[in-house]
């Protein structure tokens, strides 16, 4: 049976992780902001029906960008290969010369793939001194004697919004890099960033510089396959970090929800990302979700496109864009935040957009609704307007 295991900073310090990987324990690695919630309750509740200990095997609970939780089985292999692809390639692909003297400021949870990698084994691969802070702990000061942050888009948003100096060397991941966040930052002239492209399922697929490349440069180790869907192009990736089996909750009707074992790749080992976009020889560029995809009065519209969009107002902090059912009709709303109001947004929207990608309603507030990753919640926006 598995162990439920709220992986906080000191769970991977104390080497609590490598002891329950050497004694076959399979970790369920969860964000401590999951303690105490109804998939916390429910993991405990039925740890006797997930898998059976393996050495070297773990899982990490996520909510991904749908926010339906799963279980990604990883193994400690998948992780170290990683680790070390990026210790031997950091300056050839990133472009950036590394030295044993490097301080790495780490803020993003180890319990998560991308703070496991690039804030935990990354750094001691490369004999880097590591600094743990959580985002709302960091003060000025502390990023003063730092080399390289590792951090994701909404906590660099709000240390760009308060003008908190930050190291010179950036990476970024966990959520799509915001253009106008980019090219405020390019404007500034102070900072160097590569965002990760990725999932827990895939672990990095590729890398670029969101403040000078829209299109993704996928790793040599990435075999990419496109397949068509509801007249969008879909990425199916194989590569040795590609994990293979999940475990999801699934709700039901005449039971309490439950939790049931998924495959993740098909025979030929791809994974779907069931991200859309256009690939090339100069690389993937990455448009949305294949799921965020909807019909508005005969027309198909993206509505990660349509956030993107707003989200390149100068006026305009942060957005969140979801659909509502409106009698038979689909159609679109958004949670703003911004100085602007909502008349005066969508006056300077529809210099832009059609009318059909116009929200229908929209509502002004000081936060838009986040999950324990730092991703919208779009299933509580939603609520918002049904």
């Amino acid at each position: 049976m598995a162990v439920l295991r709220f992986a906080d900073l000191s769970y991977f310090t104390a080497g609590q992780w490598e002891e329950d990987l050497k004694f076959a324990r399979e970790p369920i690695l969860v964000d401590p902001k999951w303690e105490n919630t109804i998939l916390a309750e429910s993991l405990l509740s039925q740890l006797d029906s997930l898998p059976s200990r393996e050495p070297n095997v773990f899982w990490m609970a996520t909510s991904g960008s749908t926010g339906h939780p799963k279980l990604i089985r990883k193994t400690k292999d998948q992780i170290s290969s990683e680790a070390l692809y990026w210790k031997n390639n950091l300056e050839s692909a990133l472009g950036w010369k590394w030295v044993p003297s490097d301080r790495f400021q780490v803020t993003v949870p180890l319990c998560h793939l991308y703070g496991l990698i690039w804030g935990y084994e990354l750094p001691r691969l490369l004999g880097a001194d590591i600094r743990y802070s959580s985002p709302s702990a960091i003060l000025e000061i502390e990023f003063l004697d730092s080399d390289v942050l590792i951090a994701i888009p909404y906590t660099l948003r709000s240390w760009k919004e308060k003008h908190i100096p930050l190291p010179k060397r950036i990476i970024s991941s966990g959520s799509k890099f915001p253009v106008p966040l980019a090219q405020a930052f390019r404007a500034e002239g102070k900072v160097d960033i590569r965002e990760i492209y990725g999932s827990t399922e895939t672990g990095a697929m590729g890398f670029r510089n969101p403040m000078w490349k829209a299109r993704f440069t996928l790793l040599p180790n990435v075999t990419p396959r496109l397949v068509s869907m509801k007249e969008e192009e879909v990425l199916l990736v194989r590569s040795e970090f590609v994990s293979e089996v999940a475990w999801e909750l699934k709700p039901d009707t005449d039971k309490p929800s439950h939790w049931e074992e998924t495959k993740l790749t098909d025979e030929s080992g791809f994974f779907m990302t069931n991200d859309i976009g256009d690939y090339s020889e100069i690389g993937w560029n990455y448009f949305g979700r294949i799921d965020r995809l909807i019909k508005v009065k005969g027309k198909r519209i993206s509505l990660d496109i349509v956030e993107s969009l707003i989200a390149s107002m100068p006026e305009v902090a942060d957005v969140a864009v979801v659909s509502y059912a409106d009698q038979e009709d689909t159609e679109i709303a958004c949670m703003i935040r911004s100085n602007l109001s909502p008349v005066e947004i969508q006056k300077s929207l529809a210099k832009d957009l059609p009318a059909s990608h116009l929200p229908k309603k929209m509502v002004l507030v000081e936060k838009i609704p986040k999950l324990p990753n730092g991703k919208t919640d779009y299933r509580s926006v939603m609520r918002g307007f049904t």
